[in-house]
């Protein structure tokens, strides 16, 4: 099936999917101030507790007394299960999206982009090697920290979710479409095994004992995979399942469906320890904090904290967009309209408001070891989408800075490397400036071995339709060949023309079909693909001169040589 149909097609169904939980949910007005609802202290943790929001805990047993979490245990599980910067979809088995890496030094500014083809939707993964692995609906991708390819993959699916990677380099993921579960070598992308699930639209997680953890969404259910491919248990839920199980301290699995509950279920057999109804419909993934705090957000805009034995320890009131997850201090964050700060107690820390027509969507938050939280956006200006960011935020709430990265949106949760760069998704139009449906993005600061900012020459006026000349000159301080990305700002680019030798003049042609200012883009990248600093420029485009003025001209030639003009009056009477 070519391609382009295939997108438009996934982009009507992906959005219809994610959009319609949304139009459902009914907003439920806890608080005016939208703090809490209910808040129980610790000490009453062994009573039954209840909801006074429409919310209940089924308890499969009864009482079942809190574990002991000494510091020891928590230091333990507060890294991944599974080895590398970032091994799954927010980071680890819990969901923190909490990294062990400092973002303190990076700008916010983009080192490179890597052509994904197609939209990308899902979170990238980061093996121990700082390989990065993506996928947008053109397949999956392993892409080198410098930003090239090592290897592609399109094993028939669309894949909108992240995969997860265990510590003996296997792959795995789901898609929509063939709706196979696969797992692949991260090596070379060549497949180990696959089994029919049907579609999955979250990711797998990656147990402490190698277990992987797969929602089957249309399906509702939650499948437990051996290393081998062999299924190990399936529970059946009472609706789709569009979360990515977590899993606690003990092995409890824990997963949420559309039809308003969170599961607990027991690691050996799938079987139901517990189960919470929310009052609301869940399609985002539940985290879990250090001392085993369960936390999960429902589309009607209610932030739940439960104890380890399902019982509900306080509620919350925020927007219902955003899985939430939990900072290093165990805050935990979410939002949809704004990003929320709430404090372990349940308290209200602060409120980030990303600006006008934004929105967090699905842009999951994660934070660095310095405590700096990131998210994307999506930017809608009536009903069309017109942009996705990614944001930086202190860890007082203050902002720290913004970039511009999409033309339709940002719902790739970002996941942070060993190096502090930030990789994200984007999903584009077709008016992207770079020509791409999706890109995958690296964000940092640019490296100082990279190429200069180019030396741009041309004209500063000039006409539709008409073909100028510009020069370009940069130089690498190695020495290496550059080439030049050039974005002309009328929807069209040039990319990576060369290579040119160091400090050669490349000469590159370029015309305008209509009339404005336009602002030249031009960036180089050495053969290391290291990426340099953008120059602008800008020329003013016009209209040649038209017709009308030419004739006023020439009437007012007449008016000075009256006997011609008589003359060409008579000839036209007598034609």
């Amino acid at each position: 099936m070519n391609k382009t149909i295939l997108s438009i097609c996934i982009t009507i169904l992906f959005i219809a999917t994610i959009l319609t939980p949304i139009g459902f949910g009914n907003k439920i007005n806890i608080l005016e101030d939208k703090i809490i609802v209910k808040k129980h202290d610790i000490l009453n943790y062994n009573n039954s507790v209840f909801s006074t929001v429409g919310t209940s805990t089924t308890n499969i047993y009864n009482d079942e007394p809190m574990p002991t979490l000494n510091k020891n245990t928590i230091n333990v599980f507060s890294n991944a299960f599974v080895e590398g910067p970032w091994p799954m979809y927010c980071h680890d088995a819990r969901h923190t999206s909490r990294s062990p890496y400092s973002t303190a030094d990076n700008l916010g500014i983009e080192k490179w982009r890597f052509d994904m083809n197609m939209q990308c939707t899902g979170s990238p993964v980061i093996d121990e090697q700082d390989v990065i692995y993506v996928a947008s609906f053109d397949g999956l991708f392993a892409i080198y920290p410098n930003g090239t390819m090592k290897w592609h993959i399109w094993p028939s699916e669309v894949i909108v979710s992240a995969a997860a990677i265990d510590n003996n380099g296997v792959l795995y993921f789901g898609g929509i479409w063939e709706q196979d579960f696969h797992a692949v070598y991260s090596e070379n992308g060549t497949e180990k095994w696959r089994h029919p699930i049907g579609d999955t639209w979250a990711s797998p997680t990656v147990g402490p004992d190698g277990i992987i953890y797969a929602p089957a969404t249309d399906n509702w259910n939650v499948i437990a995979f051996y290393p081998n491919g062999t299924v190990k248990w399936s529970f059946h839920a009472n609706e789709r399942v569009f979360s990515s199980p977590a899993i606690g301290f003990d092995g409890t699995v824990y997963c949420t469906s559309y039809g308003s509950y969170l599961y607990a279920l027991y690691p050996e057999n799938g079987t139901v320890k517990w189960q919470y109804h929310t009052g609301g419909s869940v399609r985002t993934s539940p985290c879990i904090a250090d001392d085993g705090t369960i936390y999960v957000v429902s589309v009607n805009g209610v932030l739940h904290a439960l104890y380890p034995n399902g019982t509900l320890k306080w509620q919350a009131s925020i927007d219902g967009g955003t899985s939430p997850t939990i900072g290093q201090d165990g805050t935990i964050y979410c939002g949809y309209h704004q990003l929320y700060a709430i404090n372990p107690d349940g308290s209200l820390k602060w409120v980030f408001n990303p600006g006008e027509d934004r929105s967090i969507k699905e842009g999951t938050p994660c934070n660095s070891v310095d405590g700096t939280i990131y998210f994307g956006t999506y930017i809608s200006y009536s009903t069309q989408p017109d942009g996705g960011e990614i944001i930086a935020v202190n860890p007082d709430g203050s902002e720290r800075w913004r970039l511009m990265i999409a033309t339709n949106w940002v719902m790739s949760a970002p996941a942070i490397g060993i190096d502090g760069t930030i990789y994200v998704g984007s999903w584009n139009d077709g008016y992207h400036p770079a020509g791409s449906f999706g890109f995958l993005h690296a964000i940092n600061a640019l490296d100082p071995d990279a190429p200069s900012a180019p030396i741009i020459d041309g004209p500063a006026s000039g006409r539709i339709k008409k073909t100028y000349s510009f020069t370009f000159n940069s130089t690498s301080p190695f020495g290496r060949d550059v080439y030049y990305f050039i974005i002309w700002d009328d929807h069209t680019a040039t990319k990576w023309a060369g290579p040119y030798k160091s400090g050669e003049e490349a000469v590159i042609n370029h015309s305008w079909l209509y009339k404005r200012n336009f602002t030249i883009q031009v960036q180089a990248k050495d053969t290391e693909n290291l990426w340099g600093p953008i120059s602008t420029f800008s020329i003013q485009i016009s209209n040649p001169r038209n017709r009308i003025f030419d004739e006023s001209l020439f009437l007012r030639f007449l008016e000075r040589f009256t006997l011609l003009k008589k003359l060409l009056n008579f000839q036209s009477i007598y034609n």
